[in-house]
């Protein structure tokens, strides 16, 4: 276009033309402003706070980071969809609302870090020292070119950082801790309790008469929906993993020694191991005294007898290889003795001491023989990695072409998993778990979040393969007519006619014994065995007392009695408090809780005063925004 108005203006009709063309052209910029082509549109903006505005690049690519970093923990790439369920979405958006709120905040108050400042910072970063503490301008270059930052950028982001860091320190920095939640919290975690008790088993409830229609009916139609049919899906697997596609006879002999002689010495060695018992000198002479004393017959363990010393005074801390021992003196010493004779006079970083070898560890070497099927098949494995990459492209090339899995799998000759039903647990129609499903809670979660037909992109699986899917048939959860679950509903009927006769024979034994009846009286009459139980805290797990039992024991009072589930969901255990302690609390306690506590209370505090800064400035969101943003990041995702 532009070669053409160049020809057009050699003539002076086209000059006169092109002139008009861009006559018009300014008239309307000057009309319709043209600056707004330079402003970020609204529909690029997903949330604001103040005067700063959330552009979905920015959230976006945060949203991005911590999917990576997600994945990095994880080991496997967590999907979109996963982290969607995750609440990761809506964390990442707050987190750079509330950033953008302390960066006004920071402004408004005036503060700032000068250059030097922020350089003497990034210069203290352990992330960025040698093991000497020196600064490693190489390992900084690193790890901004990992993290896509330039200096400047980076330099800007830790200033932001800095200030707001400063901020919190002046709101929440110096928040004391309480001493009644000092209190409070040794109390719920020192306190003791002791109790008798009785289990009442589920026949405790007596004889359940069968159900009456119209009570059945009734029953049924207020639970209806625990006897609906589930939402079942029929799908379509594809499924690749090394180890699958790994062919360990390929793989020579040849090449298997070639490997072994690589890792015999670091993976096929076990190196020898002494244990070794030392006697401590306060110096030379002391210890050379000693020597002369051994010379002249005295024994090692009289010796050591002599010094007051046990036989845990004398061990190094059981069976050690030389690598182990972080004095190379006394290693040295150690694996160059006999077992059972005493060193003379060693010379270490904590003293002179004499040393003994008790016992010996010979080095062990695993012959080929042992590891070569081990050996084979991590190569084999290993090379079959790089033709998973290639079949995962062809698969992914076929897959934008909107072709079927099955249709695929028959294509490169891979097998294909056809599933006529699962619900969401990985249940089939018969109750029965379906087997062959891989990484089957993270696939089934992906798999009911689409619809037939769906563009899904492939599961990441643990084990390093991927797993394509296509739902094939969606079978929508019903309720079913009583005739055709009556036999479910009985039961369920049957046992919550028991829980509640239970349940109220629990409650009419504690009245008893709150009003003055013994817990061994009570016991006898329903020939019950009477148990105790002392050194009940909240955290503990009694043999034979359920973790509703331990939770009800410390929700009465100091005398009290009460009820809870048996450890078996299904009986009441009834109980008596008999005593309850509290040791006192001691400083290495509160030292130790202290900082927890602390820790706990700035936060709080600072995101309270987040809250109050976002509502001050004014805050929004923009959903649909955000939902736009997410579906580009999806669909940038492998």
């Amino acid at each position: 276009m532009l070669r053409g108005m160049r020809e057009a203006q050699k003539g002076w009709l086209g000059k006169i033309v092109v002139t008009l063309l861009f006559g018009m052209l300014i008239l309307a910029f000057g009309i319709w402003g043209i600056g707004d082509i330079f402003r970020i549109s609204r529909r690029e903006v997903v949330a604001s706070v103040g005067s700063r505005d959330i552009t979905a690049i920015a959230y976006r690519s945060a949203f991005q980071d911590e999917l990576q970093t997600l994945s990095n923990r994880a080991r496997r790439n967590v999907t979109t969809a996963e982290a969607l369920a995750a609440g990761i979405d809506r964390q990442v958006l707050l987190g750079l609302l509330a950033d953008a709120a302390l960066d006004q905040k920071a402004g408004e108050l005036g503060l700032a870090l000068s250059d030097a400042t922020i350089t003497r910072a990034i210069f203290s970063d352990p992330t960025f020292k040698n093991p000497d503490g020196s600064f490693n301008a190489a390992r900084f270059s690193e790890v901004l070119r990992q993290s896509g930052y330039t200096e400047d950028s980076f330099l800007r982001e830790q200033r932001g950082l800095y200030l707001r860091r400063q901020i919190g320190e002046a709101i929440a920095g110096m928040s004391p801790v309480p001493g009644l939640m000092l209190d409070a919290l040794h109390r719920f975690n020192a306190e003791t309790r002791a109790i008798d008790y009785v289990e009442l088993p589920q026949s405790a409830a007596g004889e359940i008469a069968p159900p009456e229609d119209a009570a059945l009916s009734a029953f049924y139609e207020a639970r209806k929906s625990e006897f609906a049919a589930p939402e079942y899906r029929s799908l379509v697997l594809l499924s690749l993993n090394p180890q699958a596609l790994a062919k360990p006879d390929t793989v020579s002999e040849a090449e298997a020694r070639a490997e072994y002689d690589k890792q015999k010495a670091s993976r096929f060695t076990s190196a020898e191991k002494r244990s070794i018992e030392r006697i401590p000198f306060k110096d030379k002479a002391e210890a050379e005294a000693a020597a002369a004393k051994l010379a002249a017959g005295t024994s090692f363990d009289e010796l050591a007898a002599a010094q007051g010393l046990s036989v845990e005074d004398l061990s190094i801390g059981g069976a050690m290889t030389k690598d182990a021992i972080a004095d190379p003196a006394l290693a040295e010493a150690a694996f160059s003795l006999p077992q059972g004779v005493p060193s003379g006079v060693v010379e270490t970083k904590f003293g002179p001491v004499i040393l003994r070898v008790i016992a010996i560890e010979a080095a062990n070497v695993k012959p080929f023989e042992e590891v070569s099927a081990q050996l084979r098949q991590e190569i084999a494995t290993a090379r079959a990695k790089t033709s998973l990459l290639d079949l995962r492209d062809k698969i992914e090339d076929q897959r934008a072409s909107a072709k079927p899995i099955a249709e695929i799998a028959a294509a490169l000759g891979l097998p294909s998993l056809k599933i006529d039903a699962v619900d969401a647990s990985g249940n089939g129609k018969d109750g029965n778990p379906v087997a062959g499903i891989p990484d089957k809670d993270v696939l089934l979660k992906a798999a009911f979040q689409t619809e037939v037909g769906g563009d899904n992109d492939a599961v990441s699986l643990r084990d390093g393969g991927y797993v394509w899917y296509d739902v094939t048939n969606v079978q929508r959860a019903h309720d079913r007519p009583l005739a055709e679950v009556r036999d479910e509903v009985v039961r369920a009927w049957t046992a919550d006619q028991r829980s509640a006769g239970l349940t109220k024979k629990a409650a009419d034994l504690v009245k008893g014994i709150e009003s003055g009846t013994p817990i061994a009286e009570i016991a006898a009459a329903d020939k019950l065995e009477v148990r105790s139980v002392d050194g009940i805290t909240r955290s503990s797990n009694p043999p034979g007392l359920s973790a509703a039992t331990v939770s009800a024991v410390f929700a009465v009072r100091a005398d009290g009695a009460g009820y809870a589930f048996a450890g078996d969901g299904l009986g009441r255990i009834v109980f008596k408090v008999k005593s309850v302690s509290l040791p006192p609390a001691d400083a290495s306690e509160a030292a130790s809780l202290s900082p927890r506590l602390k820790t706990a209370l700035t936060e709080d505090i600072m995101q309270a005063y987040v809250r109050k800064l976002e509502a001050d400035l004014g805050m929004s969101i923009d959903e649909a925004a955000v939902r736009a943003a997410l579906r580009s990041s999806s669909d940038t995702q492998l």
